[in-house]
């Protein structure tokens, strides 16, 4: 079995962790263009998220409220 990096696994733990902290290292390293660190499967599950957030919020948006 391959050995993950330990970047990633600091980077995964980190996720576990502290969350905040995560969203602060992952946003300085996409600016400093590190992407050789990121976490990219919290990445990736994080941005799904949002997408999914934001269309729900879109949809109860456009639904009208009986009254």
């Amino acid at each position: 079995m391959q050995q993950k990096p330990a970047l990633e696994i600091a980077a995964r733990d980190l996720y576990d962790r502290d969350y905040v902290l995560w969203v602060e290292q992952t946003l300085m390293d996409l600016q400093a263009g590190n992407f050789q660190n990121l976490d990219l499967e919290n990445l990736i599950d994080e941005i799904e998220g949002m997408v999914r957030a934001e269309k729900n919020a879109l949809k109860s948006n456009l639904i009208p409220n009986p009254t």
